[in-house]
């Protein structure tokens, strides 16, 4: 598992080079400062305040800026379950052979706090407990993004250095590993790690096998931070 898990772990974009997925990834990204640095923006901590605002801003800016996208908030998935954002075509296209029209998502985004907002809930952006609140864990089993390849996971982080996260939260997975090796590996560690911008956005990647119910065997996450300092 780890050899394939690693040839698809790199941002090299190979997998969906020159798509308006692609373009929609670079326009995400490219967006987080402007939404932070926005004077306009009401202080929030929140994850749901934090996705409506970062969902706002993205429309706002895809009118003007890249009118091929639409932006939703909540988006349902499995059951009751609701993602947090994602990113529709304006108008039908095809995208290595799939059809979509306006109302399918290319691409949708998980929102999570580091910290997160109690003890209790610790190690959210990873796992949760029986009812899968755990970010990546939703995105393995399919209960998020089920029909996607590649994923994005925005973290607001609210305290702590990028780097202190990127440490934290692969520790997190090896112990996940060690406890629970049927359904974890440390193969499924963030790599690749940038803090940029004098440290006010970062970005890491990370691949995951995930149930036979997927459209595909594997799971490409795109993990998205940004500084929400409170100070």
């Amino acid at each position: 598992m780890s050899q394939a898990v690693n040839s698809i772990g790199q941002l090299a974009k190979a997998a969906i080079c020159n798509s308006l997925i692609d373009q929609t990834i670079d326009f995400i990204w490219n967006s987080l400062i402007p939404w932070k640095d926005d004077p306009d923006r009401p202080f929030a901590e929140a994850e749901e305040d934090l996705n409506a605002q970062v969902q706002n801003l993205l429309q706002s800016r895809a009118n003007e800026e890249f009118p091929m996208v639409l932006f939703q908030h909540e988006r349902r998935q499995e059951g009751r379950r609701k993602v947090d954002l994602s990113a529709h075509p304006a108008q039908s296209v095809v995208i290595q052979g799939v059809v979509y029209s306006k109302y399918d998502p290319i691409i949708v985004i998980e929102g999570k706090r580091l910290p997160a907002p109690t003890k209790s809930r610790e190690r959210e952006y990873v796992t949760g407990d029986e009812s899968m609140t755990g970010g990546i864990q939703r995105f393995k089993l399919g209960v998020h993004g089920k029909e996607h390849e590649t994923v994005i996971m925005l973290g607001y982080v609210q305290k702590k250095p990028f780097q202190d996260w990127y440490d934290c939260i692969n520790t997190w997975i090896s112990e996940l590993a060690e406890k629970n090796p049927d359904d974890w590996s440390v193969v499924e560690s963030l790599s690749e790690f940038q803090s940029l911008d004098s440290d006010l956005r970062a970005r890491s990647v990370s691949v995951h096998p995930r149930t036979k119910r997927c459209r595909s065997k594997i799971i490409r996450i795109l993990h998205f931070w940004v500084q929400c300092y409170s100070s």
